[in-house]
């Protein structure tokens, strides 16, 4: 039953995320056009000012685009959640011949499908447009990525990936727990879905900060002197930024079970519908 689920959330979403990401493989088109006229090894080495600035708020207003449109797939996905769940349509959910659980559980692995696959194309997009405009600058790709030590790709890039995939799972997990809490209230639901946001945002941020304050960030700081070995990385922040970055996993980690469970309990007690 849970397959007949998901495949009636997947086909009820395709169209607005297949819009969404259309608009965001087309604009990256237009900006792969757009730098290929371009010499931009040019523009750098004369320093023009003009073509410069030019370039740079195109740019920007491409990863703002970026931002939009991912903002916009997370916001179709919890308002169809809503909807279907607590809003207009939350009865026909709840009369239909399937346990409470497969009906959230179907709807989660929607959300959390439909999320990996935005933040695929959307940082695909951005990395291979901004690999396409520094070949045009003059930079070799090949070498660059050879030239990465380590230390690097061990501490910093592959902890960040994990944790922007992690990050955007739990985020559906968060954005259906604050519609859940929502639905509590009789009157101003949307308001207190948005309190409940704000309330896993500060307790987020308060849990963040208690770990990069226990994993003595502050204290390394404040330290005379740094030593740093023959590759020029200091072991010691190495191992307080990999405490920072997995404690803040960890965090998001527990955060998302919480919400997850709540989401399954909640329905238990009460259900608001409009």
């Amino acid at each position: 039953m849970l397959s007949k689920i998901l495949k009636y959330e997947m086909k009820a979403t395709i169209k607005p995320m297949a819009i969404i990401n259309a608009m965001v493989i087309f604009s990256t088109i237009i900006g792969f056009f757009y730098v290929a006229n371009l010499d931009v090894e040019e523009i750098l080495r004369t320093e023009n000012s003009t073509s410069f600035a030019i370039m740079l708020m195109l740019g920007i207003m491409y990863i703002v685009g970026l931002a939009i449109s991912s903002f916009v797939s997370y916001l179709v996905i919890l308002i169809r959640y809503g909807k279907t769940m607590y809003g207009s349509n939350g009865y026909l959910s709840w009369t239909l011949p399937v346990k409470r659980g497969t009906l959230i559980n179907g709807k989660l692995i929607n959300g959390v499908i439909w999320s990996i696959v935005n933040i695929v194309i959307c940082v695909g997009s951005f990395c291979w447009l901004l690999a396409f405009y520094l070949s045009k600058a003059g930079v070799n790709l090949h070498d660059v990525i050879h030239g990465i030590p380590s230390e690097i790709t061990g501490h910093f890039i592959l902890p960040m990936l994990m944790l922007l995939l992690i990050g955007v799972i739990a985020s559906v997990f968060i954005g259906y727990f604050c519609i859940t809490v929502g639905q509590l209230m009789k009157e101003h639901k949307v308001l207190g879905t948005i309190i409940a946001f704000v309330g896993v945002y500060i307790v987020q941020q308060v849990a963040n900060t208690i770990v990069i304050v226990g994993g003595g960030f502050f204290s390394y700081m404040n330290q005379p002197t740094v030593h740093a070995t023959a590759t020029g990385f200091d072991m010691e922040y190495l191992g307080i930024y990999d405490t920072m970055v997995y404690g803040q996993i960890a965090v998001i980690l527990v955060i998302a079970l919480v919400s997850l469970v709540a989401c399954h309990l909640i329905p238990r007690k009460k259900i608001n519908l409009d």
